[in-house]
């Protein structure tokens, strides 16, 4: 190993360590450690800053507890997401950070007013500084685990017809879409903020919008003499998988959203698509009429590797 690549370790080490500390601060100024915290705290503010809604002081700390831990739990799986070379790593551990320091704010929040008359005033900023925390553990893990080492192994030649009878080859990369990150990371920002001072229930919002930034945010796209297959988000969840036997051919094209139904994961009647951005993308024609489309960065390798094994009477 690299002294480099030791000190990236380092760094990511590090910056997954710093996303339990606002688990940490809970429980130093959790019930029984905060002078003078009453039994029940204010949980929810009114339109003037004045406290409405009330809950046990003891069931509040352990909600925001868990969901601190769960922040230092996400970090543990971006920090070994950056030991497989993942992308997607940088993005699980600001997840973490925002997450687990965003708890630990609404804590000091609602505590503190407890303390002072329930009044919300000043207070408010804490929020956004909670939340914040999730640039410096981004920060503490530094650009290194943006950098992704493919060694997957490229067509020989143009990958037009170039296979012989005993050559393998394979084609892999991963798409990624600002997109998603910058609606699922701004709704969970929204829907955080509405469960700690407007709506309880709106923590399933958040848990929702924090699982389409995981699993959308990247997506695998593969290709090789199994076919086409997709997976998405640092857990390699399958989306699509495509036999080359069910596959007549491939070209790349221009892939316009609206022309596939939108963003996403569309499905209409003779085609589906997975579509992080207009541009260019691989279409996939099925031998039961059916197209298939992905957004791609240089969706002809994959298409001519996939016309030169089905020329080729692979598999």
């Amino acid at each position: 190993m690299s002294s480099h690549s030791r000190r990236q370790i380092g760094r990511v080490v590090a910056a997954a360590t710093a996303a339990w500390l606002p688990a940490a601060l809970l429980i130093a100024v959790g019930p029984g450690r905060w002078p003078d915290l009453p039994d029940v705290l204010p949980t929810h503010w009114g339109g003037f800053g004045q406290a409405d809604g009330f809950a046990p002081a003891g069931n509040v700390w352990w909600t925001l507890f868990g969901l601190a831990a769960a922040g230092g739990g996400l970090a543990v799986v971006g920090a070994l997401a950056h030991v497989r070379r993942r992308a997607a790593a940088g993005m699980a551990l600001a997840l973490a950070g925002g997450l687990a320091g965003g708890a630990a704010a609404v804590w000091c929040i609602s505590a503190s007013a407890a303390t002072s008359g329930t009044q919300l005033g000043w207070r408010l900023v804490l929020y956004p500084v909670g939340l914040s925390y999730a640039a410096v553990v981004y920060a503490l893990a530094g650009r290194g685990h943006l950098r992704r080492a493919d060694g997957t192994p490229r067509p020989p030649g143009d990958g037009a017809g170039a296979l012989s009878a005993t050559q393998r080859a394979a084609w892999s990369v991963v798409s990624r879409s600002r997109l998603f990150v910058v609606v699922a990371g701004a709704a969970l920002l929204v829907t955080t903020f509405l469960a700690a001072y407007v709506a309880p229930g709106a923590w399933l919002g958040a848990a929702a919008a924090a699982v389409t930034l995981m699993l959308f945010a990247e997506t695998r796209i593969t290709v090789d003499s199994r076919g086409l297959r997709l997976t998405a988000g640092i857990v390699h969840v399958p989306i699509t998988r495509i036999p080359l036997t069910e596959i007549v051919e491939a070209h790349a094209a221009h892939i316009d959203p609206m022309a596939w139904g939108g963003w996403g994961y569309r499905v209409a009647p003779g085609r589906s698509a997975l579509v992080l951005r207009a541009g260019p993308g691989l279409v996939v024609h099925r031998r039961d009429g059916r197209k298939f489309a992905v957004t791609v960065d240089d969706p002809e390798t994959p298409a001519r590797l996939l016309n030169a094994m089905l020329s080729n009477g692979r598999p």
